[in-house]
């Protein structure tokens, strides 16, 4: 079994060749569909009460505050 740097390298290495029109158009869409649906999530929900308690709560964990909280203006730990 090959180390699993060997994995990654390999990963990295068809994300860095695979060019959009290598991929097939019903991949393309599902993926653009995907990731709209992510961002309508995440703007939807972005005002709920339970993300604003999620969000404090986030906060609230110690390390360097490097992860954006969407639609809060905050940072939190990885």
């Amino acid at each position: 079994m090959a180390p699993k740097a060997d994995y990654i390298t390999e990963l990295a290495r068809l994300v860095v060749e695979t060019r959009a029109e290598d991929l097939p158009t019903d991949v393309t869409c599902q993926a653009k569909l995907v990731l709209l649906d992510t961002v309508g999530v995440t703007v939807g929900g972005s005002g709920l009460p339970e993300v604003a308690a999620l969000a404090r709560a986030w906060t609230g964990h110690q390390g360097p505050a490097t992860a954006t909280i969407l639609g809060r203006g905050l940072k939190a730990p990885v």
